[in-house]
């Protein structure tokens, strides 16, 4: 898979994870779902420093 498409694929799941609806969520879940869009945004950020490069 192209380092392009995995750029694209994580951009999709963090746009995923914005739920409409979340602040309905508990705490937990909702701290869940934080830290999956952040790990995410770090990976997209990683990827992108990495293609510039």
């Amino acid at each position: 898979m192209s380092l392009l498409r995995c750029e694209q694929l994580v951009r999709y799941a963090i746009d995923r994870l914005a739920i409409e609806g979340a602040s309905r969520l508990s705490p937990h879940d909702r701290a869940r779902l934080a830290s999956a869009a952040a790990v995410l945004k770090e990976i997209c950020e990683g990827l992108e420093k990495r293609s510039d490069g």
